[in-house]
């Protein structure tokens, strides 16, 4: 998401703000309980006009994991850990943990917290 092409800047924190709060499934499907929010994010703010992380979790025996694609690039410097913002259960992985990026936390909102932070300061939007 690129916020200086939106008409209103401010939207893209609202679309962050809204992935890590997302609702139950509602119409006729809502006889059932099923928690759409996130269970891991991993965010990257960067001028870099290359994505590069378009999937970065692998399923291993039924448990999500960080991919290795995801690894190398860190490693290799593609992507720059202070670029990251990583949260949930990830967090917790040794993997990810290697990786010593400068934002790395097991909640969800605090991490779109802090990424919206950085958005707005180099955006310089009203808090």
């Amino acid at each position: 998401m690129t916020p200086e092409r939106l008409r209103v800047k401010k939207r893209g924190l609202d679309a962050l703000n809204g992935l890590s709060s997302l609702g139950e499934v509602a119409g006729n499907h809502s006889r059932f309980l099923f928690d759409f929010s996130p269970e891991s994010i991993v965010l990257r703010i960067t001028e870099n006009p290359a994505p590069r992380i378009l999937y970065c979790f692998d399923e291993v025996d039924g448990k999500i994991t960080v991919s290795d694609e995801f690894i190398r690039k860190v490693d290799s410097k593609d992507i720059l850990t202070e670029e990251l913002f990583i949260g949930g259960l990830i967090a917790d992985l040794p993997e990810v943990k290697s990786l010593k990026t400068k934002v790395c936390e097991p909640g969800i909102k605090q991490i779109v917290k802090e990424c919206n932070a950085v958005i707005s300061d180099k955006l310089k939007l009203e808090k």
